[in-house]
């Protein structure tokens, strides 16, 4: 672990990142960028505080701004985590995706009903005896069963225990993922990246609050009333009926359109 300090003095530990082997990957840019961005509101905070010529108002005015971009700019940093983690997704799910079954493919097809209805015709005690086999025999079992588990992972219908499914699951993403050894280093890089991008974000958001002194409620009235802004609500940890209800007190009072 290792101590990140802000310009506001406010700090927090987290792991180190080169031990994590995150430096130089996009979700670390992203946290950097979080906290350059929180460093510079500190810097300008305190010049805005240390002036004398301004009033309390003058100050909140010059602040305010600044807390703002602050906060568009952590809700910008959790998107783009969202978004680089659903292109890591895709990426693996395209690794382990199971072949698809032609539509054309009418021989393959009823290959595969042949397949499970043999499968769903050996006892327990044979099934076992074939996952033990499948689980411990290495790359030879798994090319033995290969044509097995794509017939059963294309199962319309569940198989007859749901740990049977799970297994065949695990066996062929150990078996994709031992295909494509480079491949499956770099997803996981990129999940663990992101990972230690998210858990240092969340503790600059809670910094952030701290900040600027902004309160959950006050934080999520500011969205609502900004247009511009209302999409980073998700992004901020808000819920749909936390924003449905927020935006009911706001009409209430008249700041916000009911068409809105």
């Amino acid at each position: 672990m290792i101590t990140f300090t802000l310009k506001s003095g406010a700090s927090f530990q987290h792991s180190d990142p080169a031990k994590q082997n995150v430096l130089g990957t996009v979700p670390y840019g992203v946290f950097m960028a979080v906290l350059e961005t929180m460093n510079g509101v500190a810097l300008k905070k305190a010049t805005v505080l240390n002036d004398s010529d301004l009033s309390s108002q003058g100050r909140e005015r010059r602040l305010q701004p600044l807390y703002e971009s602050a906060w568009a700019m952590l809700a910008c940093a959790y998107q783009s985590l969202e978004q680089f983690d659903l292109a890591v997704a895709q990426h693996e799910a395209l690794m382990l995706a199971v072949p698809k079954l032609d539509t054309g493919a009418a021989a393959v097809a009823f290959e595969d009903v042949e397949t499970r209805q043999w499968w769903r015709s050996l006892s327990l005690a044979e099934r076992n005896d074939a996952m033990a086999e499948i689980a411990n025999g290495g790359e030879e079992a798994a090319t033995k069963y290969r044509r097995l588990s794509i017939a059963l992972m294309r199962s319309p219908t569940p198989l007859p225990l749901q740990r049977e499914t799970e297994f065949f699951r695990k066996a062929w993403n150990d078996a994709a993922r031992a295909a494509h050894p480079d491949e499956a280093v770099a997803i996981d890089a990129d999940h663990n990246a992101s990972a230690w991008a998210t858990r240092g974000i969340g503790h600059l958001h809670g910094l952030l609050a701290g900040m600027t002194g902004w309160s959950r409620l006050q934080l999520l009235n500011w969205l609502i009333l900004s247009p511009e802004n209302i999409g980073d609500a998700k992004a901020l940890g808000y819920g749909v009926m936390e924003v449905a209800a927020a935006k009911q007190r706001q009409q209430a009072v008249g700041r916000v359109s009911t068409t809105a």
